[in-house]
């Protein structure tokens, strides 16, 4: 696993393949799987407007660069 117990994952991408979660072993770790896409374009806005008015570093949540 990519993370500690009790941690967050977010999920910002599509896979191209199904991918395999072990489902008891997060419940048993307290932890959470979060996507992007519930929020609605709204949440993109606001993020957005808070990287523009430098208010929030998004360099220190990336973890992967394609």
């Amino acid at each position: 696993m990519i993370i500690n117990r009790g941690g967050k994952i977010c999920l910002a991408a599509f896979p191209h393949k199904s991918v395999e979660i072990n489902i008891p072993y997060m419940v048993i770790n307290n932890m959470y799987m979060f996507g992007i896409r519930g929020e609605g374009k709204s949440a993109t806005h606001r993020a957005m407007q808070l990287v523009k008015e430098k208010r929030f570093n998004s360099i220190l949540i990336h973890t992967q660069y394609f």
